[in-house]
């Protein structure tokens, strides 16, 4: 009983803990006064009365807060298609006097289009249309889900009350086509005052508070119970030998404990450590805990990101416990990716590496390791992230410049007979680029030495070789080089058997046809009957006394049919007969 009792004593505490400063329930927390219809945030149904609200963003301890840095922190938003007709954001209206703003970065399809306007001196309304070709408006709402305007307009005096959590919503085209549209919050100091302090936003905010107690009565019935300030699109998973997974854990010993609270509706998680405390009047427990820069979390009932000591008191009706916390703040890797910036020729590679980090990871598919060898086919920018021992990253990125350039082709070698003028076959050059033929032995005259094609003429008998060079002003040089041979034209000859014994025995198995400065031969066979047998169209091509089909001829006399050209351009018709002896 004494236990259940200790649970009670615990809610109570937790509960009127929160319930000091009351405000609109749009924080998702229900309080004394607040109903539904009052507020953005429905506390019965635990909802949000304003469709399509996917997110909330805050005043920040670095000011301004710009596209970049929304995005580093992971507080912009990604939607994908089947996309809402609206799309809500909730903001919490800053301090007077301090002047502020409140637009988005959208992106979309590609392209970027801001919507930012400063307040006026001395505070004021932000009052900006907007409109882009994947988002069609804005729209501005109350406490109670009341349009106000048909365009952004936030804080400051004569707007609304510093607190007040006011909607926007976005319209989104209905006939666009973008694969994914990307929401980033700005917000931007004015001309009076800009705000030093305030709460940074996560993806959206982990705000929690955490409560934990010991059963006075029992030190291994610890409870603990860590809170949302906003909605219930939480789930939870303790450490403990149970693996509770509420929001409330109970029978736990005295130590640390770990619970991973993810948000359900953008599927992102933290960490926070709950410690039990042992059963004692008053105890402290002190744990170390580190960060990286830029990074924050919960002590001392807010959000730190600076080094030092804070403490959280829990109180039951049987003990106070004191967790001290010693934060460390990590310094972010200094990550230098080498070269900076370098230029390469088309079909080089270049190696690219990164100091500074124990881990790296680069993009355009390279993927993990220290070096790299890339070879680009155009501009490439590769950007690193490296992770050092404290699990810290930073980037660091190399710009690979493509320079392109030809490499030379002079053509295919020629052999000419009897004849002295030709056409040269190259490659062009890039605009940029220059061509030229050269002699490297032999002679000629070639017409126009920067024409890849042109003419050459005055070729000598023997090897007469040309160079075609391609040069480019950063790039080597690219050469390559033709052979032409000119040799003198002697007419062919042809030797024709009249008799061939295939046999088998190695001696005379074929019918052939011998020459001497031929260019090409067609050779047909036929029986006494006329009946076709066999051919063939190569000079060194035979007959070996069977059809086409495979199957051996009788002996007896068989003719031919003879087509040939010779080298100097002659051509020769023969037909007669020969003789097969097996």
């Amino acid at each position: 009983m004494s236990y259940f009792k200790n649970i009670t004593i615990l809610l109570f505490f937790v509960l009127s803990s929160k319930f000091v400063n009351s405000q609109c329930c749009g924080n998702g927390i229900c309080e004394p006064g607040e109903t539904a219809i009052n507020c953005p945030y429905d506390c019965a149904t635990s909802s949000f009365n304003c469709p399509n609200t996917i997110g909330s963003f805050f005043s920040s301890p670095t000011w301004p807060i710009n596209s970049s840095t929304a995005q580093t922190n992971g507080w912009c938003y990604t939607l994908t298609p089947p996309y809402p007709s609206q799309v809500c954001f909730e903001y919490i209206v800053p301090n007077v006097g301090d002047s502020a703003s409140v637009s988005f970065v959208i992106n979309a399809c590609g392209g970027s289009s801001i919507n930012q306007a400063n307040y006026p001196p001395n505070g004021g309304c932000n009052n900006a249309g907007f409109s882009s070709g994947s988002i069609s408006g804005a729209s501005t709402y109350d406490n109670n889900c009341a349009l106000v305007s048909n365009f952004i307009s936030t804080g400051g005096p004569g707007c609304y009350n510093p607190g007040e959590i006011v909607t926007i919503c976005l319209d989104i085209n209905p006939s666009t086509t973008c694969s994914q549209i990307t929401i980033c919050p700005v917000i931007a100091c004015g001309q009076t005052n800009c705000a030093t302090s305030g709460t940074s936003t996560g993806c959206p905010p982990f705000n929690f508070t955490q409560n934990n107690t010991t059963n006075p009565c029992d030190s291994t019935n610890g409870i603990a119970i860590v809170t949302p300030f906003c909605g219930d699109h939480f789930s939870y998973l303790w450490d403990d030998p149970l693996a509770q997974t509420d929001s409330l854990a109970f029978g736990l010993a005295p130590g640390s404990y770990n619970v991973i609270i993810t948000n359900t509706v953008f599927g992102c998680d933290t960490t926070i450590m709950v410690v039990i405390p042992n059963n004692s009047s008053s105890n402290t427990t002190q744990i170390n805990q580190s960060i990286c820069q830029g990074d924050s979390i919960f002590l001392g009932g807010s959000f730190q990101s600076t080094i030092g000591i804070y403490n959280d008191t829990i109180a039951t009706s049987g003990c106070d416990s004191i967790i001290e916390t010693t934060l460390t703040v990590n310094s972010l890797p200094t990550i230098i990716a080498n070269p900076n910036t370098t230029n390469i020729c088309s079909g080089n590679s270049v190696n690219i590496n990164a100091t500074g980090g124990i881990n790296y990871f680069w993009n355009n598919g390279l993927g993990a390791g220290q070096n790299h060898t890339v070879f680009p086919t155009v501009n490439t920018n590769y950007i690193v992230t490296g992770t050092d021992a404290n699990n810290c990253s930073d980037t660091s990125s190399v710009i690979v410049s493509v320079i392109l350039n030809t490499l030379a082709n002079a053509g295919n070698n020629q052999d000419l007979c009897d004849v002295f003028t030709t056409n040269l076959n190259a490659n062009a050059p890039l605009p940029l680029e220059t061509g030229v033929w050269n002699i490297l032995s032999g002679s000629g005259i070639v017409n126009n030495p920067n024409d890849p094609n042109s003419s050459v003429s005055n070729l000598t008998l023997g090897s007469n070789i040309f160079v075609w060079n391609i040069t480019n002003a950063t790039c080597p040089n690219s050469s390559d080089s033709i052979t032409i041979t000119i040799t003198v034209c002697e007419p062919a000859t042809l030797l024709i058997p009249n008799v061939f014994t295939p046999n088998g025995d190695g001696s005379n198995d074929v019918f052939t046809v011998n020459g001497v400065n031929l260019n090409s031969l067609e050779c047909e066979i036929y029986n006494r009957w006329g009946q076709f047998l066999y051919a063939w169209n190569e000079i060194k091509g035979a007959w070996d006394g069977r059809t086409t089909s495979g199957s051996e001829v009788p002996d007896g006399t068989y003719f031919y049919i003879l087509k040939a050209t010779g080298n100097d351009g002659e051509e020769y018709l023969k037909k007669g007969s020969f003789s097969l002896i097996r």
